[in-house]
């Protein structure tokens, strides 16, 4: 079977940056703000000559924090299991904010321990239901446990907030088309992140590959 890398951050922070995979801008509906129950926190999601952003606010110093930055260094590092205390810590400190938990869920994930990880990303989305990055990686633990329906449901939400969100439309696409047998998701999928992200030669081949098998098996 072929394979196809999840696109995903490695870790997030207080305002999670959604690197764009191409120099030129790009925009998107307005969304405005989504509020943070029981918190003056709030989620943001804003354009700007790099692309999109996802700007969580309301929760002031965090990445000042040396132990945020230390888990978050572990996490880049490859070192899971010794950032999952300090995240552990500050996810339960605050509640309200997406970052420590989400960080804490992908650390729980490449330590393996995936069944934790998607608990600790379900208590994400109770506080930020619509958050489009916890979505994301929500699908990316639940296609790692073989639950590739709830993988797609999962990414589909996160489009529902941000269409124009690259890493989840790839991301569709791939459990559409590996998993799922179903090439027309894929195909949309891919053609929608190309419309957002149009240097990117892999994906491109993908699409190219998919509209061959297509149009052979209609001459058939």
């Amino acid at each position: 079977m072929r394979s196809r890398p999840e696109t995903r951050r490695p870790h997030v922070g207080p305002r999670l940056q959604l690197a764009v995979l191409l120099a030129t801008a790009f925009a998107w509906p307005m969304m405005g703000c989504v509020g943070l129950p029981g918190s003056e926190a709030s989620v943001r999601f804003e354009s700007n000559d790099q692309g999109m952003e996802v700007v969580e606010t309301g929760v002031r110093g965090l990445g000042a924090r040396s132990e945020f930055r230390s888990a978050n260094l572990l996490l880049e590092q490859g070192d899971p299991e010794e950032a999952l205390g300090s995240l552990r810590a500050l996810a339960e400190a605050e509640p309200a904010l997406s970052a420590p938990r989400v960080n804490l869920a992908i650390a729980l994930r490449e330590a393996g321990r995936l069944e934790e990880a998607e608990a600790e990303l379900r208590r994400a989305l109770d506080s930020n239901p619509r958050h489009p990055v916890t979505h994301n990686e929500l699908g990316i633990v639940l296609r790692r446990l073989g639950r590739f329906e709830e993988a797609r449901a999962s990414y589909e939400l996160a489009l529902q907030t941000l269409p124009d969100f690259h890493f989840a439309l790839r991301n569709r696409g791939i459990v559409c088309e590996l998993f799922l047998q179903d090439d027309v998701c894929a195909l949309e999928s891919y053609r929608t992140y190309l419309d957002v992200v149009p240097e990117d030669p892999e994906v491109a081949l993908w699409v190219a590959l998919l509209e061959q098998r297509a149009s052979a098996e209609v001459t058939q």
